[in-house]
């Protein structure tokens, strides 16, 4: 039991420091009821939200995992969070921090550009995009081809900033992929916490 207390204590301070940024409460979640042990899997979270349940092992996972289901691009993902333990930080960088971006996609290392340790497993983040074109999307990923795992926002009207926060898986160094479909006036990106 003091495992489980421990993630429940980890998922307590992130959503404590992701709660400003969420556009509506995650679905369906009221921590202590959305924790109970489950013997059957919840109903996919509609686009844009994330579920988080205790397995019994029946359906998805083994007795005991915490898995944290999400939708996102029309794709439903789970992932197993045991083991890990989330440390609550704010981390930003120069380089995030409202700049222009032109369209560069590629792997952002987190421990050289935003000073989390290296290897971590995934991160908590904030993305905002502005930009005067309707349309243009950011994303952070995995990986350029693990598409399914990670947070994406689209402009969706001009000049204002659209913001999205939520989890993002890191690569086997403990980093993710920045992909964009155009150019952007501004994004900023935080990280809120990292798991290890």
């Amino acid at each position: 039991m003091p495992d489980l207390e421990k993630r429940v204590e980890s998922l307590e301070k992130l959503l404590s420091l992701m709660r400003p940024y969420l556009k509506a409460p995650m679905h369906g979640m009221s921590l202590w009821s959305n924790i109970e042990e489950r013997s059957t899997d919840p109903e996919d979270p509609p686009e844009g939200f994330g579920s988080l349940w205790l397995s019994d092992g029946t359906e998805q996972g083994d007795d005991g995992d915490l898995i944290f289901e999400r939708t996102a691009g029309g794709v439903t993902a789970a992932s197993v969070v045991n083991g890990l333990v989330f440390t609550p930080g704010y981390y930003t960088s120069t380089s995030w921090d409202g700049d222009a971006k032109n369209g560069a996609d590629g792997v952002i290392d987190l421990s050289a550009v935003f000073g989390v340790p290296a290897g971590v497993k995934a991160i908590a983040a904030r993305l905002a995009v502005k930009d005067e074109t309707i349309g243009v999307y950011g994303a952070l990923w995995t990986t350029s081809v693990d598409t399914d795992q990670g947070i994406a926002q689209i402009t969706q009207a001009a000049n204002i900033y659209n913001n999205v926060a939520g989890v993002v898986e890191c690569d086997g160094n403990g980093d993710v992929y920045w992909e964009q479909s155009g150019e952007f006036d501004a994004v900023f990106f935080g990280v809120l916490g990292y798991w290890l």
